[in-house]
């Protein structure tokens, strides 16, 4: 790897943490070399908590402390991706893993409905979602941890982000609105999916490198973060995101 490679700035998905990166960072022979995080209502950070407010938190942090490769994960891959449109001057490169778009428009109704649930039991409707995201190989206190963020997450922020997400008039995740964005990228992007059905939409909106790794549930780079890693650092390194 470059010894000049910007640092990484990692953005956690929807009811995470900067925390929720620890086992990836302390793979990381650059550790020192990144940030992690804390979106708008997560884990008690200041901020509107929705998709806009999410993405104005990591531009405070690119502006404060210089370019960087960001890598989102769900909803931090939606916020990245945005971030990367706006301010493509402080992105050396973007890394998305299960990113919250690309979703076929015609969830929509499915999506409301989801949003009234999530609203009258915000906590057990959100962990019964990320029960079912779970691998098969997810450790015991991976899990423990996600499921410990999310009751570290302000129970509003669950349907503000979700409603931001995909149903606001300005939300991308849908596959019209998301084919838009992601045409506006233009620093080098990888994708990482842990389906092959999930990464389709990717591959038809071109414009990234992909990695499928079947097998794998929601949470991969957290199920493998040595795999991830090395993933990530290889990439890296034949990118050239300082150019």
């Amino acid at each position: 790897m470059s010894v000049d490679l910007p640092r990484l700035l990692l953005v956690h998905g929807w009811g995470g943490s900067a925390r929720s990166w620890d086992p990836v960072r302390q793979v990381m022979s650059w550790g020192p070399g990144s940030a992690a995080i804390d979106l708008p209502g997560h884990a008690g950070a200041a901020g509107t908590p929705t998709v806009p407010g999410a993405v104005a938190s990591v531009l405070a942090a690119l502006e404060s402390d210089g370019p960087a490769v960001l890598v989102g994960h769900s909803l931090g891959g939606q916020v990245t991706a945005l971030a990367h449109v706006a301010r493509p001057d402080l992105v050396a490169a973007e890394v998305v893993i299960d990113p919250a778009y690309g979703h076929p428009d015609g969830d929509r109704a499915a999506l409301e409905e989801w949003a009234r649930a999530i609203e009258k039991a915000p906590l057990a409707t959100v962990e019964a979602f990320v029960d079912g995201a779970f691998g098969p190989s997810t450790p015991a206190e991976v899990r423990a941890a996600v499921r410990d963020d999310l009751r570290r997450c302000d129970p509003a922020a669950f349907v503000m982000y979700l409603r931001s997400e995909y149903l606001d008039l300005d939300a991308m995740g849908l596959e019209s609105a998301s084919t838009a964005v992601l045409a506006r990228r233009s620093r080098p992007t990888l994708a990482v999916y842990s389906t092959a059905t999930a990464a389709a939409f990717e591959r038809r909106a071109g414009g990234a490198d992909i990695l499928v790794r079947p097998g794998h549930g929601h949470y991969l780079h957290l199920e493998d973060p040595v795999r991830f890693a090395a993933d990530l650092r290889t990439w890296l390194d034949t990118t050239d995101p300082t150019a």
